[in-house]
């Protein structure tokens, strides 16, 4: 892991990033968590890199004020979101044939099956993950909203995938995964079940260990983007 992530540091040198995407059309955007700095901070950043270096000239998003002053900011179309699936999400894309399109959404969508079935090797799904920190979520508890709240992810446990990808000691990283040689160990690792803080906007009050969800990275997208620590805001 440590000879394969490319660190991103508060400039963001993008260039792994860029190699990665190719040729790609479609561009997913993921994120473990709503409402995180880290998360949204990157995530502009990759669009404006889209935009400037790779083409880009359409942004798909929920109806996010945010996504559209960056779409605005960056003279790229917009594409809003009124239901928020798989579904819709491709639907909308492919209302532009000829336009190179990033789509921001969640960790959730950005691996569902819809979209690559859709867009096969034109897309380029990418996940995020994060060791611990603050998250801004609808508090959850017997199944009943408790309204909008701001909870503690503590650190993932020993042996959890958060935990491996933390202890790289690589603050804040990009890993092209769909590059990486089938064989070796980083591979096997990334395509086998692990445990990953994903909780999109929901935090189970009774049970905050839900945050914690099985995935196969490997199998659910084609780059990640990890940051050890996140703060909520955008």
């Amino acid at each position: 892991l440590k000879m394969r992530a490319a660190p991103l540091s508060g400039t963001g040198d993008l260039a792994a990033f860029g190699a990665a995407v190719g040729d790609a059309r479609v561009v997913v955007l993921g994120e473990a968590a709503h409402g995180t700095r880290e998360f949204a901070q990157w995530k502009q950043r990759l669009v404006e890199y889209l935009a400037a270096q790779k083409g880009f000239t359409a942004l798909v998003a929920a109806n996010d004020p945010e996504a559209s002053g960056l779409a605005d900011r960056l003279h790229m179309e917009f594409g809003t979101l009124k239901v928020d699936t798989a579904e819709v999400q491709a639907s909308m894309v492919a209302r532009f044939p000829q336009s190179k399109v990033v789509l921001w959404t969640d960790n959730a969508h950005a691996r569902d099956p819809v979209l690559r079935e859709k867009f096969g090797r034109k897309m380029y799904a990418v996940g995020f993950a994060f060791h611990r920190g603050e998250v801004r979520a609808v508090g959850v508890e017997s199944g009943e909203s408790r309204g909008l709240g701001v909870y503690t992810a503590l650190a993932s446990p020993e042996g959890s995938g958060d935990a491996v990808l933390s202890a790289a000691g690589i603050p804040q990283f990009f890993l092209d995964m769909a590059r990486l040689p089938s064989s070796g160990p980083l591979s096997r690792w990334l395509w086998d079940l692990h445990l990953f803080h994903d909780l999109g906007g929901y935090w189970v009050l009774d049970d905050p260990d839900a945050s914690l969800q099985p995935e196969e990275p490997g199998k659910c997208y084609d780059g990640l983007v990890y940051v050890e620590e996140i703060h909520v805001g955008g």
